[in-house]
């Protein structure tokens, strides 16, 4: 599993500790993945709107 999502996770940066938080992310994540695949269950809502131009009367 890449635990190392984000750029400001970089392995490099853990240095000597790089090996216990791999661990305790995997130890975490464990019961939450089927099949060595994490899940994702997230929902979005996107709003969009826009101002009455100038010219509209308002």
């Amino acid at each position: 599993m890449n635990v190392f999502a984000r750029t400001s996770e970089a392995p490099h940066l853990f240095g000597v500790r790089r090996d216990d938080f791999e661990l305790t992310v995997t130890n975490t994540l464990t019961p939450f993945v089927d099949r060595q695949v994490p899940t994702e269950d997230n929902a979005f809502t996107l709003l969009t709107a826009c101002r009455p131009s100038a010219h509209e009367g308002r």
